[in-house]
């Protein structure tokens, strides 16, 4: 009988968007095909699906390693792939559907290896793009021999797999190049389940009443503070900003909190704040603690990426100022949903122009339009019937 094994560092709602995504892959193929395996590092998972019986958890080792010493950070990760193949070495047959996404990375590079050990299909679920994103985060540049040589063995090893689900269309094109294939590669983007985000109005998020920004403008960034969200270019934008009532709101954790901190220091007379990511039952307040979300990737990172953060902050009826390459699936999303504005990165001029004219109009108008586009064409049913299809596919041959 097919097997079902599903790989994931994680696996819960709580964790972060990408416990997100995969909790709900799980409860759909757990409900639709009766059973399956979950192979995850342990943590908090096991209560993660008390009312699933039918979904079985192998839980492996995980060692935390400091995500700023890259040494630690490679040897934690290469730990892990290691162990998520001994389980799969273990359990998995020939004609079983294994399905991974691309983190851990070197996870992906070790499975073309496996199976050639045991044949089973695979389904490879895209979420960013290994080595190529090592080049906008400034890791290594693109003539590196080191990264020559991954570059290489990753578009083979991406190769490999039967299915490849990417989560942009910039990403698909991208691929393609990568594997010299289309065929095999599908359309699923990311979404968010609508009852999850209730729409609030501004003035319900106790940090606007603590800062006193009823009436400001509040353009907010929410979620991961990383080296290829494109910080400076935010913050040099702000410095620009003519409007008065504009005001700037960064909730999230990262790599940059420190230099957000030091800028907040460093310019008292600007408004702008900084909160740490709230409790996962105080997300939806989070999100409506502003009037525009800014959703920002850092010049290079066309079809490398597509941040989460923009579903849900539609899911929180906020419009969009987006940063990114041009063609990037979410200013695709902007452009075609009218939900917002785009802007090209690296230009904080051009940026800070762009918040003044936004400051400038009616923001009512958009009222219900990125709701309305979420919920028709990125909410959870849409994509986990996607899902269901690909991997229904896999398992008849």
């Amino acid at each position: 009988m097919q097997q079902i094994f599903l790989l994931s560092e994680y696996v819960s709602r709580n964790d972060n968007s990408t416990g997100y995504y995969w909790n709900d892959i799980i409860r759909m193929l757990a409900r639709n095909f009766g059973s399956l395996s979950v192979i995850c590092p342990k943590q908090d998972n096991e209560n993660c699906f008390e009312a699933l019986g039918q979904v079985k958890f192998y839980f492996v080792r995980n060692e935390k390693f400091s995500n700023r010493k890259l040494l630690l950070r490679i040897f934690g990760q290469l730990l892990k792939a290691i162990r998520f193949c001994l389980y799969l070495l273990r359990y998995a047959n020939k004609g079983d559907v294994v399905i991974s996404g691309t983190n851990p990375a070197l996870f992906v590079l070790l499975m073309p290896i496996l199976r050639k050990v045991t044949p089973f299909s695979w389904l490879l679920v895209v979420h960013d793009v290994f080595p190529e994103n090592l080049i906008p985060a400034k890791i290594l540049s693109k003539n590196n021999i080191s990264y020559l040589l991954l570059k290489k063995y990753s578009d083979w090893a991406y190769g490999s797999a039967n299915t490849i689900v990417v989560i942009g269309r910039d990403m698909a094109g991208l691929i393609n190049e990568k594997i010299g294939s289309s065929s095999r590669i599908k359309l699923i983007q990311n979404w968010v389940r609508p009852s999850d985000i209730a729409v609030l109005p501004k003035e319900k998020a106790l940090i606007i009443r603590d800062l006193s920004w009823q009436k400001q403008i509040v353009f907010q960034f929410f979620g991961n503070m990383g080296r290829v969200q494109g910080i400076e270019n935010i913050l040099s934008a702000i410095e620009r900003v003519k409007h008065p009532k504009a005001s700037f709101l960064f909730i999230g954790n990262g790599v940059m909190t420190p230099v957000i901190k030091s800028f907040i220091k460093n310019n008292p007379r600007l408004s702008v704040a900084y909160s740490e990511s709230p409790p996962i039952e105080d997300r939806e307040r989070g999100l409506a603690a502003c009037d525009v979300a800014i959703v920002t990737l850092a010049r290079g990172m066309f079809g490398l990426g597509v941040p989460s953060k923009a579903y849900f902050s539609l899911a929180a009826d906020r419009p969009l100022l987006v940063v990114s390459d041009f063609g990037s699936e979410i200013g695709k999303v902007v452009e075609e949903d009218k939900v917002g504005w785009w802007c090209k990165p690296d230009d904080p001029s051009a940026l800070s122009s762009m918040i003044d004219h936004i400051c400038s109009l009616d923001l009512t108008t958009y009222r219900g339009r990125p709701r309305r586009a979420l919920v028709e064409k990125y909410s959870d049913d849409i994509a986990l019937e996607k899902y269901n299809r690909a991997v229904s596919e896999l398992l008849c041959g």
